[in-house]
């Protein structure tokens, strides 16, 4: 199983992404994750290809999502979209 790693530059745009959408509460923005990969409204990408990108929204990889977010909240990172 795949997990979200550190320097994952596709995990914190998919994050970023996500806070930018419904803010940092969580659990509502782990809410907005699966969302958002449900209805592939980040670069087209699923719950399949962002796992194949190294992020993972298992119950199992949560804290670490947490952690990225809470990282991308305070350092102020907003996702721009290229």
């Amino acid at each position: 199983m795949s997990v979200v790693i550190d320097d994952n530059a596709l995990a914190e745009e998919f994050v970023s992404f996500c806070l930018e959408r419904r803010g940092h509460k969580w659990p509502e923005l782990y809410d907005e994750m699966c969302r958002v990969a449900s209805y592939r409204l980040f670069r087209d990408m699923g719950y399949r290809e962002l796992r194949d990108h190294g992020v993972s929204l298992s119950l199992a990889n949560m804290e670490r999502l947490a952690a990225l977010a809470d990282a991308l909240s305070s350092s102020g990172t907003s996702y721009q979209a290229s």
